[in-house]
C-alpha cells in the first residue's frame, strides 16, 4: 500500500512538473503606458540575464509586428523577420521591449515627440520590473535607427551598445560618448551604405567602436519561404518558387531579376495570387503587412529589416564593440574575427573602417574589425 501511495505521489509530481513546464514558457505582454504609449515586452523564462533590448520599428510598422497573433496579443501581426529576431533574442537570454511610434498614419518616428515617449516607457518598465541594473541595448530599423541616434545623447538613459539597420544617422553632440554601434545596410542601398561608411569612419576617428556590415542578396531556392516563414510549409514554398521561375522573375540560380517593390517589372503578386493555399494559411501579399513581401525585399537586398545577422548583433552587444573580448568557441579554441570566409564575402578596407559585404545564403558569415 505504501509503495502504491509513493507511486501516486510521484505521478502527481511529474504531472505538476509538466504543467509548470508548460506555464513557464515566456509570453508577450501588451500594454498602454500613461494612456497613449503602446508597449510590448517579453522576457525569457528565468529572467533577462543578459540585458534588455529595445526594438524600434521602421515606417509603416508597429511594435505589434514583432510578435505573432495570439490570445496574448490579438492585434499582433508577426512578420517573419521581426519574429525571428525576437525569438533569437529571447533564446540568448535577453528581455525584449518594443514601442509603437506616436504617428499612426505613416508610423514613422519623430526624434523629438517620440524620444520623450520611449524614454518614459523604458524608465517605467525598468523601474517596475527591476531591470535598472541590467545592460540596455537597442536595435532600430530605418526610421527606428534615426530614433536611436537621437536617444543615445540622452543623459537620463545609457545604452551599452546599439545596432542600426538601413539608416545613416546624424551625429551631433556627444560623439565622444556614443555607444558601440554596429550598422547593417543592404548592398543595393548604395547611398545609405556610402553615408554609413563615412559615419563609421567619423566615429572611429573619435575612438568610438563602430562597424558596418553590408548584407548581400539571397537566392530564392525551393525551400526559401518555408525556411524563413513559419506559416509556409515545404510544399507551398516549392510552389511559390516555381511560380517565380515560370514568370521568369528569378533566374536559374534563384536570383531575383528586378526589385520586388517594382510591380511593373517584378509582378510577383500577380503570380502568387493564383495560389489559393496562401489565403488558407492567412498569408497576406499587402506591402508592410506581408512576410512574403518582406522576404522578397531581403532576397533583393534593399532597405528591409533582416534577422539573418542577429547573431552578429548579439556578438557586438556581448563584447561592447571590442571583438577581442568575444568568448572562446565551445571547443576551447579562440574565435577568429571572421569565422568563415565564403566566396560571397568581400572585405573593403579604408583608413578608419572595415566593411564586410556578405551574402546571406552562405552558412556562416561574421564580421571583422580593422
Amino acid at each position: 500500500m505504501m509503495t502504491e501511495y509513493r507511486e501516486t505521489l510521484l505521478l502527481v509530481f511529474v504531472g505538476v512538473q509538466g504543467c509548470l513546464g508548460f506555464l513557464s514558457d515566456s509570453m508577450p505582454h501588451l500594454e498602454v503606458l500613461n494612456g497613449s504609449i503602446e508597449v510590448i515586452s517579453e522576457v525569457p523564462f528565468g529572467g533577462p540575464r543578459r540585458g534588455i533590448v529595445f526594438l524600434a520599428h521602421g515606417c509603416h510598422h508597429s511594435a505589434t509586428d514583432f510578435w505573432p497573433h495570439s490570445q496574448h496579443c490579438i492585434k499582433c501581426l508577426g512578420l517573419a523577420e521581426q519574429r525571428r529576431m525576437v525569438t533569437e533574442l529571447l533564446s540568448e537570454g535577453y528581455g525584449v521591449v518594443a514601442v509603437s511610434s506616436a504617428n499612426r498614419r505613416r508610423m514613422c518616428w519623430s526624434p523629438t515627440a517620440d524620444r520623450k515617449r520611449v524614454l518614459e516607457a523604458l524608465q517605467i518598465l525598468r523601474r517596475r520590473e527591476g531591470w535598472e541594473s541590467l545592460p540596455l541595448f537597442a536595435i532600430g530599423s530605418s526610421s527606428g535607427g534615426r530614433l536611436i541616434g537621437s536617444l543615445v545623447s540622452e543623459q537620463s538613459l545609457k545604452f551599452d551598445a546599439v545596432a542600426i539597420q538601413g539608416m545613416a544617422i546624424a551625429l551631433r553632440s556627444g560623439v565622444d560618448s556614443f555607444p558601440p554601434a554596429l550598422f547593417v545596410t543592404m548592398a543595393k542601398d548604395r547611398r545609405t551604405t556610402r553615408l554609413v561608411r563615412a559615419l563609421v569612419t567619423r566615429l572611429r576617428e573619435h575612438e568610438r567602436p563602430a562597424l558596418l556590415l553590408a548584407v548581400g542578396p539571397v537566392p530564392i531556392q525551393p525551400s526559401f519561404f518555408s525556411d524563413r516563414i513559419e506559416e509556409v510549409d515545404e510544399e507551398l514554398s516549392s510552389r511559390l518558387h516555381k511560380a517565380l521561375l515560370e514568370k521568369k522573375l528569378i533566374d536559374g540560380k534563384g536570383w531575383l531579376r528586378h526589385n520586388p517593390r517594382d510591380s511593373q517589372r517584378c509582378p510577383w503578386r500577380e503570380a502568387f495570387s493564383l495560389i489559393p493555399e496562401l489565403k488558407k494559411h492567412g498569408l497576406s501579399l499587402t506591402a508592410d503587412r506581408s512576410s512574403i513581401s518582406e522576404e522578397l525585399n531581403v532576397a533583393w537586398a534593399s532597405h528591409e529589416l533582416t534577422a539573418d545577422f542577429t547573431k552578429e548583433i548579439l556578438d557586438w552587444f556581448a563584447c561592447r564593440g571590442d571583438l577581442s573580448k568575444l568568448k572562446e568557441q565551445e571547443d576551447g579554441s579562440k574565435r577568429p574575427n571572421i569565422r568563415s570566409s565564403p566566396a560571397s564575402a568581400t572585405t573593403i578596407h579604408t583608413e578608419a573602417t572595415t566593411m564586410v559585404l556578405v551574402g546571406t545564403h552562405s552558412p556562416m558569415m561574421h564580421f571583422t574589425a580593422a
